[in-house]
């Protein structure tokens, strides 16, 4: 019940973030796109369950599997794909979601390719996020 209603403030609060960090992506004014609102975002889902960043210095890239409910996808990519887009620029990593036509069952397959601590960043906030929105 606690999460549930968090998240109701912190949909609210990211969606503002979004809409302004659209509007001065576009071309208005010259604020460059910052996103403040995914760090907002990592930072609420640190609120709710732990994290334990890895110090590993390690620039060898390499990729990750990891398995979500087909019902979690909606969130994970977010409206138009924005909240995945911001994850992806966020942790540096490359995301991929296994499509719709491949998909058996009520699991999807999420491939996560950087170095460990981009991974383990990454798939922290793939695996959480829908704790913290819907």
């Amino acid at each position: 019940a606690v999460v549930s209603t968090q998240s109701t403030g912190i949909n609210e609060a990211i969606a503002d973030k979004i809409k302004i960090d659209r509007k001065n992506s576009s071309g208005v004014g010259n604020v460059p796109c910052e996103f403040d609102y995914v760090n907002e975002l990592f930072d609420r889902i640190c609120a709710v369950i732990p994290f334990s960043d890895i110090h590993d210095n390690d620039t060898t890239v390499t990729e990750e599997e990891v398995i979500i409910p087909n019902t979690d996808t909606a969130t994970v990519i977010g409206p138009k794909g924005i909240r995945i887009k911001d994850m992806r620029n966020y942790t540096k990593c490359a995301i991929k979601i296994q499509d719709d036509k491949d998909v058996t069952g009520d699991e999807r397959r999420v491939n996560v390719r950087g170095t460990p601590r981009q991974i383990h960043r990454a798939i922290f906030m793939i695996k959480n996020i829908t704790k913290v929105m819907r």
